[in-house]
């Protein structure tokens, strides 16, 4: 399947996208302001299964946010009886300098 992109001065557009892969399910769409701020999200399912993950990119530009959150049971993990369950939240709080380069100063 194709990914279609739209994109107009400094705007970028993902419209929605679905994928099918067997019983494996995902989409993803968003848009970005060109250093301004962006807004994108995907999903993947497992059909019959209770397995799914959700994604999320947002905010401004300079100070992202990301989270994963959803369950995935592994079938060949015979260690784990039960999915396991993500709700993980990333955000920038700061961007440290040297010698011209951003870098990352602390994560929540």
């Amino acid at each position: 399947r194709q990914l279609r992109l739209h994109c107009d001065d400094d705007r970028l557009t993902i419209p929605r996208s679905e994928w099918r892969y067997g019983p494996y399910r995902a989409s993803l769409g968003g848009r970005f302001q060109l250093n301004q701020s962006l807004d994108l999200s995907a999903t993947l399912k497992e059909l019959n299964q209770d397995n799914q993950l959700a994604m999320r990119l947002d905010g401004d530009w300079s100070q992202p946010r990301f989270k994963l959150s959803g369950q995935w049971r592994f079938p060949e993990a015979k260690v784990l009886d039960q999915p396991v369950a993500i709700d993980l939240q990333l955000r920038e709080i700061g961007v440290a300098r040297r010698h011209g380069k951003p870098g990352l100063k602390h994560l929540l």
